[in-house]
């Protein structure tokens, strides 16, 4: 379940992305793993990282076409 300190990453790539932010890594499940809604794999990350890499990457084209998004719990 997903709190308020995580938000559930949702990716459309089929073999989905590993996101870096100076040290840490975080990879993103895809459209092919085995939790799928949507057409989006799903992942639940720290809020804190999904913020700062929003912000160090606002223009990268992924995000911008929807390919890529978050919300604050997997049901929405």
């Amino acid at each position: 379940m997903a709190t308020a300190t995580t938000v559930t990453v949702g990716c459309k790539l089929p073999g989905g992305l590993v996101l870096r932010l100076r040290d840490v890594t975080h990879t993103l499940a895809g459209a092919n793993t085995s939790s799928v809604i949507g057409g989006y794999g799903l992942t639940r990350l720290p809020a804190d990282f999904w913020q700062a890499w929003l912000e160090a990457y606002a223009h990268y084209p992924l995000l911008r076409q929807g390919l890529i998004f978050a919300q604050s719990t997997a049901e929405k």
